[in-house]
């Protein structure tokens, strides 16, 4: 639950209980309020606990899944600041809860600037959780660092004494914070970490990771057929061997904004559709395509290679790790793994990435 106060918006827990009874708890420290709902001539209705008088009563509006209240009075003309979005599923909630949540889609790579390379390795283990101070206990390959809320950036987290950093991809701290991720079902965290502080070793572990809520029954989604088109993909990649590791001329990241575009049909549980209109930062195109053939989804998600073409590379192979997210396949959020040969000049320059794609549904 959101409340606009004209400066900025405010998360807030509410769990309403199967007998009708709740609790409710703000994101700026007040207390809770335990109430009791119910239905009554079409509005929802409640009393909190300890108060005299007639419930408050209002009739609920729903757009795209968001929910917003009529005043208490219940006169329907007038909205509340309140909107209310589906419990438990949005990812940001259940961070602010304090669940531990562990990546689901993963994809790892290992640069080595001393030794002169970088490789792609097999996915290790992430998993994030906040405590009730607002830290972010993160355990990545094993490592286990708190994040304090004196270590955040503009772009996410980074500690010094452990070498260890983690971006926030599609989500702000303002918004977990607040107890939500702006309704999104997933959340995409880049994770860094220098082994040298802890390992002894200089090589770094750099990995994209997808947390949150994934369907977990497509029931609701009656055998029909789902479009996701849009959304955002990324592509951080390194030069697979080098003799002096310079970030401007060994590293090269590609953006594709509003390029996935992707089919799901539920009646029978395949998923296909290309990735395409990638650009390096200054905004100059990049031909390269990513198109998935069609491949079965579970519950469990759905993994496979793309078919890579593109005039800018050849030998190259892509790979994926996706899940849909949400109560209705809401959204389509995975990692990737490529690796091949780039021509630049006519010459060929082998190279190494991983990144991150999603979409929401748009029918």
């Amino acid at each position: 639950v959101s409340e606009e106060d004209g400066r900025r918006t405010y998360g807030w827990t509410w769990i309403i209980r199967e007998d009708g009874t709740s609790d409710s708890r703000g994101a700026r420290g007040e207390g809770d309020w335990p109430s009791t709902w119910f239905i009554e001539n079409g509005q929802y209705c409640r009393t909190p606990v300890g108060e005299d008088g007639p419930p408050g009563c209002s009739t609920v509006y729903e757009l795209d899944g968001i929910y917003r209240f009529s005043a208490r009075s219940g006169d329907a003309q007038n909205l509340t600041g309140w909107s209310v979005t589906v419990g438990g599923w949005d990812a940001g909630q259940l961070l602010y809860d304090g669940e531990t949540l562990t990546a689901r889609n993963l994809s790892a790579m290992r640069l080595a600037q001393e030794e002169g390379n970088a490789e792609l390795i097999d996915p290790v283990d992430f998993s994030i959780r906040r405590t009730e101070d607002g830290d972010y206990v993160v355990i990545f390959d094993g490592f286990e660092h708190t994040f304090t809320p004196d270590q955040r950036t503009s772009w996410g987290f980074e500690s010094g004494d452990d070498d260890i950093a983690l971006s926030n991809w599609n989500s702000s701290h303002e918004e977990l914070d607040a107890g939500h991720s702006d309704g999104d079902y997933a959340i995409v965290f880049r994770a860094t970490r220098d082994h040298e502080e802890v390992e002894g070793t200089n090589p770094e572990l750099r990995a994209f990771a997808v947390v949150g809520n994934p369907t977990s029954d497509f029931s609701r989604m009656n055998d029909a057929t789902a479009t996701f088109e849009g959304g955002f993909a990324y592509l951080d990649l390194m030069t697979a061997s080098f003799d002096d590791f310079d970030w401007d001329e060994d590293r090269l990241e590609l953006r594709s904004r509003e390029g996935v575009a992707l089919t799901a049909n539920f009646a029978n549980s395949t998923v296909s559709g290309s990735i395409r209109d990638f650009a390096e930062d200054d905004g100059t195109p990049y031909d390269i395509t990513l198109t998935m053939p069609e491949t079965t989804f579970g519950t469990e998600g759905f993994s496979g290679n793309f078919d890579v073409s593109g005039g800018a590379v050849h030998q190259t192979t892509a790979s994926y790790d996706a899940s849909f997210w949400g109560p209705d396949a809401n959204q389509v959020v995975g990692t990737m793994s490529i690796a091949g040969t780039a021509i630049d000049d006519e010459d060929p320059i082998p190279f190494v990435g991983v990144g991150w794609f999603g979409a929401n549904q748009t029918d």
